[in-house]
């Protein structure tokens, strides 16, 4: 859509009295098939710098449950490792078989019916990435096993459905409170994150979705805290030293997308994520600079 279109859509919304919301529902026919392809690349800074790209392909399909819980089943189709990942080792970013998830209105997961499948299969790709059962490599904890699996199937699902079936008022953010795990431990650190529904058009049939998160520098700074007060356990002859280490280091996380939503179907048919994220440790910045580009194609059967 054009920068023109937005703002007569504008104009409009703020001369015609009190904004509506506007109501995007995912909006499908049992048995609904569709694919989504994710290009994933991210960039690590640093020394040395280092980077990858890898793009994957998935077919959906949607059942719509007689008990209330609706169903997606999603089938891997390919991947490929573009760059900076070996062709061989591209199976780590990704499970080959197929996953039955149960899913909310947006197409959220909320569970997987094939849980016990899904931890096998990735204990088993776990075993293959560290040189096989006779590496020593078959004793995996549960929860990097779980960490793991949902990382594989659930990831771009996650990126998706974070956009689908809102319901806002036009250039009206919504914000609300939000949380991001500490991966250097201590308690998840709290931020804010906001939507805003950008533009819609009914005779394009496409509306735009902005999401922002951004994290609370103070709630950084206490799970900081927290995490280095967690050294208590270290040795005594080690500990003073890594205090010393985490008082220096400090995070910075800002993260977005923008959603393009074909409105009949209320599907995500373009989404473009940015993710950056500093660790500082005096003068030296360690940046993780992710981005993601996945496109879905529509079903041909939305009712």
């Amino acid at each position: 859509m054009g920068r023109g279109s937005s703002l007569v859509a504008l104009a409009c919304a703020l001369t015609a009295g009190p904004a509506m919301a506007q109501q995007l529902p995912v909006n499908l026919a049992d048995g609904a098939t569709w694919t989504f392809t994710a290009k994933h690349d991210r960039e690590v800074s640093g020394q040395p710098s280092r980077s990858f790209s890898v793009t994957t392909s998935k077919r959906l399909t949607w059942r719509k449950g007689a008990d209330g819980v609706d169903g997606l089943r999603m089938e891997h189709v390919s991947v490929v490792a573009n760059s900076g990942i070996p062709p061989e080792a591209a199976f780590t970013q990704t499970l080959t078989i197929p996953v039955e998830f149960e899913v909310d209105g947006s197409l959220t997961p909320t569970a997987m019916a094939n849980l016990d499948e899904v931890r096998e299969a990735t204990r088993q790709m776990i075993i293959q990435a560290r040189g096989g059962e006779n590496s020593g490599a078959g004793v995996i904890s549960p929860e990097l096993l779980d960490q793991t699996a949902s990382a594989l199937v659930g990831r771009e699902l996650g990126v998706l459905s974070r956009g689908q079936g809102t319901n806002f008022k036009l250039a009206t953010p919504v914000v609300t409170d939000t949380q991001v795990a500490n991966p250097l431990g201590g308690p998840a650190i709290q931020g804010k994150s906001s939507f805003t529904l950008e533009s819609y058009d009914p005779a394009a049939r496409r509306a735009v979705v902005m999401w922002r998160q951004a994290l609370d520098p103070r709630s950084m700074k206490d799970s900081m805290s927290a995490a280095a007060a967690a050294l208590a356990k270290a040795p005594p002859e080690r500990k003073e030293e890594a205090k010393a280490a985490f008082a220096k280091l400090d995070m910075k996380r800002d993260e977005m997308c923008r959603y393009e939503i074909d409105i009949p179907t209320g599907l995500a048919t373009q989404v473009e994520c940015s993710l950056k994220a500093d660790v500082v440790d005096g003068e030296k910045t360690l940046r993780t600079t992710d981005n993601w580009t996945i496109t879905q194609t529509l079903p041909g059967n939305p009712r």
